[in-house]
């Protein structure tokens, strides 16, 4: 619990209004809630893709769900995306399990038929690796060969400032914050949400690197240039 109310308290002291905390604060018991109802009768599928976020979650849901006795089935949807559709993962593979779409069901009942259900060996594993990563304040995680790897919160801000240089290019004015948030988000190859590219972007003119205009209250309402 206090984990809880400690990431809780900052959010809450390092991101703006939009981002709805409050709410967040309010469905994250009920959904730990709902996990923990699921009858012990009943197999339990875990969709996760290969980055640091998703998989923070299935350590997390394996530590939650380590006293009970249901069959659990872990659902890779960027390998399997790889394995069943061939073509298409030449040019694209899904970042997170929310870009897929018209493969789901392919997907799901391929893992139906296929997979094996996790031993007692695997689930240990992963609860031993929560374990771990819990007690580690760092505040960003990201996805690099086969593993989380906890880096500093400030990893990105040289690819941040880069983006800012080839947009301001010559002219030397503002451009608007959302759309160098955009451009970072786009091309930084991980899933990383556009609210912690904004919490760095703000961080960077605390730290005297951009000045602004407008109010930091969204990321629509201000622009930013280098000092």
């Amino acid at each position: 619990e206090k984990g809880q109310t400690d990431r809780f308290d900052w959010f809450k002291n390092n991101f703006p209004k939009e981002y709805e905390i409050e709410d967040y604060q309010e469905r994250f018991p009920r959904a730990i809630s709902h996990l923990l109802s699921i009858s012990e009768k009943v197999p339990i599928y875990i969709w996760v893709s290969e980055n640091a976020n998703e998989q923070t979650g299935l350590l997390f849901m394996m530590h939650l769900l380590r006293e009970r006795k249901n069959n659990i089935f872990i659902i890779d949807t960027a390998k399997l995306y790889r394995k069943l559709f061939e073509k298409k993962a030449k040019k694209f593979v899904p970042l997170f399990s929310g870009e897929i779409f018209n493969e789901l069901p392919t997907i799901y009942k391929y893992s139906q038929e296929n997979q094996k259900n996790l031993s007692d060996t695997e689930r240990k594993h992963f609860q031993t690796q929560w374990l771990d990563l819990s007690k580690n304040p760092a505040t960003l995680r990201i996805w690099e060969n086969g593993e989380i790897k906890i880096v500093p919160e400030d990893y990105y801000d040289d690819f941040i400032i880069e983006k800012a240089k080839k947009l301001i290019g010559k002219k030397k004015g503002f451009i608007m914050c959302a759309r160098l948030v955009g451009e970072v988000y786009g091309h930084i190859f991980q899933y990383i949400g556009d609210s912690f590219i904004e919490y760095r972007v703000r961080k960077l003119i605390k730290n005297g690197i951009f000045e602004y205009e407008g109010s930091l209250e969204k990321m629509r309402y201000y622009g930013i240039k280098f000092k």
